[in-house]
């Protein structure tokens, strides 16, 4: 499979790259969920040098971000690698595109989700938030 820019792949995290992320949020404020070492998170594709090495985004559980210049392939912690198949993604199919090459917007039933819907619309968010529902 050819590796390209904005492509989303796993990245095994080390105990270093967990360690750096903690030491970051204890100098900056940042918060999120504790990374560790072996943990498998996104990691989107940003520079590709070559198929096998590539700098990249990890995508943390928090309101941080870690970067990684010249991340080879592989299965080990500091690797990035593709994830595995799964058939029950593939099941619907590509998306029908319109006249500008976008996929379109699936039907949706017109009494769920429109803006006079609570659950989706600015009113609805306020209600809930100040308890009114």
């Amino acid at each position: 499979m050819k590796i390209q820019i904005g492509q989303i792949v796993h990245y095994r995290m080390s105990q270093a790259d967990a360690d750096q992320v903690l030491a970051n949020r204890r100098n900056t404020g940042g918060a999120g969920n504790r990374p560790r070492g072996g943990d498998i998170l996104p990691f989107m594709i940003v520079v590709v040098h070559d198929e096998h090495c590539v700098n990249g985004k990890v995508l943390l559980d928090g309101m941080d971000e870690l970067w990684m210049t010249s991340c080879v392939e592989g299965d080990g912690p500091g690797q990035w690698f593709l994830p595995p198949y799964s058939p029950e993604l593939r099941e619907f199919g590509p998306p029908e595109l319109n006249d500008y090459g976008m996929p379109t917007a699936p039907d949706l039933d017109p009494d769920v989700g429109g803006l006079d819907d609570p659950d989706v619309s600015e009113r609805g968010r306020a209600e809930r938030k100040a308890g009114v529902t």
